[in-house]
């Protein structure tokens, strides 16, 4: 019988607790029910530091099965999202998380136990250098100040989940849920995390972030020159335009354009530019009938297969694909 221990943080988010126990609780039903036994497959307990029950980030208080020291059985190790507000809030709520229970983490690894975190909290993993020299993922709009922070770790921004010896990280808020599917589906197969994943409909399909990603994350710096250039992006959008350009327009030399550029976003100008022309055909595809050539035409672009594919690459999803699952309004044919 897997036995997962989840760590139990004041602030944490919830759902990133509850939820996965419903996901367990779940798979136990269907177990029982599909193999005609009593017994329950996955079984579970909530940990904090102290012992003390804890503090959720909505005021919901959070009742523990003991201290750290009761997962001395785990199979799983689970940390929930920790609530934010401010990056410099969030790195000194991981900062305190670490020193509490940094060389507990690191112990039980060491003894073979699995461990996993999702959203934020993937920032207590690598603040413990648990996650250097691994894949990685975290939410999506953190990316930069994860990058930043932990150089060491081989971050995957766009993956939903992953997987490196024995470390699982993954995505934004809701991806806990994901992550619970997979525990069930390494424990007991894909088939019983199927089973659960239709029960509780969540779509098991998915395995990216990117379709998701919105390029707010990259405007979260300080650098006045930088900003100028982002803007004149926005105003530029609708037609081809090159680093010169940008560099002649606002006068400065094209290299420090580009090296204070990546300083500032973590990201190349033409990066940045493909993104922001993605991200606006998005916005069009959600909220407009437009077809896809005319919003082709709107965001610079004169050849539609290669923004097409450009589309599909940055997303995961086709253009007709991403409407049909986002549009805020109708859904309408479309040919792409």
């Amino acid at each position: 019988m897997p036995q997962i221990t989840i760590l139990a943080i004041d602030n944490c988010l919830a759902s990133g607790v509850t939820g996965l126990m419903d996901v367990f609780n779940i798979a136990n039903q269907i177990w029982q029910l599909t193999q005609k036994v009593e017994t329950s497959l996955f079984s579970w307990r909530l940990v904090s530091t102290t012992g003390q029950p804890v503090r959720s980030s909505v005021g919901l208080p959070l009742a523990v099965h003991g201290r750290l020291s009761a997962a001395h059985d785990a199979d799983v190790i689970l940390i929930p999202a920790i609530h934010y507000q401010t990056d410099a809030q969030l790195l000194t709520q991981t900062t305190t998380v670490c020193q509490a229970c940094g060389d507990w983490l690191w112990r039980h690894h060491q003894q073979a136990v699995m461990l996993a975190a999702c959203c934020t909290s993937t920032f207590v993993l690598a603040e413990t250098a648990l996650l250097n020299q691994k894949q990685a993922t975290t939410s999506w709009w953190l990316g930069h100040l994860f990058q930043e922070r932990y150089p060491q770790v081989t971050l995957c921004l766009d993956e939903l989940i992953t997987e490196d010896q024995g470390v699982l990280c993954a995505g934004a808020i809701a991806a806990h849920l994901d992550m619970a599917l997979r525990l069930v589906g390494l424990f007991a197969g894909r088939y019983l995390a199927l089973l659960t994943a239709k029960t509780m409909l969540i779509d098991a399909n998915r395995t990216s972030q990117a379709p998701y990603m919105i390029l707010q994350n990259l405007l979260n710096h300080r650098d006045d020159l930088v900003f100028q250039v982002q803007a004149y992006m926005q105003e530029s959008l609708p037609r081809p335009l090159s680093i010169q350009e940008i560099a002649a327009h606002l006068q400065i030399n094209q290299r420090t354009l580009v090296r204070r550029f990546q300083q500032a976003t973590g990201e190349s100008p033409i990066a940045y530019l493909q993104k922001l022309r993605v991200d606006t055909a998005k916005q069009l595809l959600e909220t407009t009938d437009l077809s896809f050539e005319l919003i082709v035409e709107r965001v610079g672009y004169t050849d539609t297969s290669t923004f097409r594919r450009l589309f599909k690459r940055q997303t995961q999803l086709s253009p007709g694909e991403y409407r049909k699952r986002f549009s805020i309004g109708g859904q309408p044919e479309m040919n792409t």
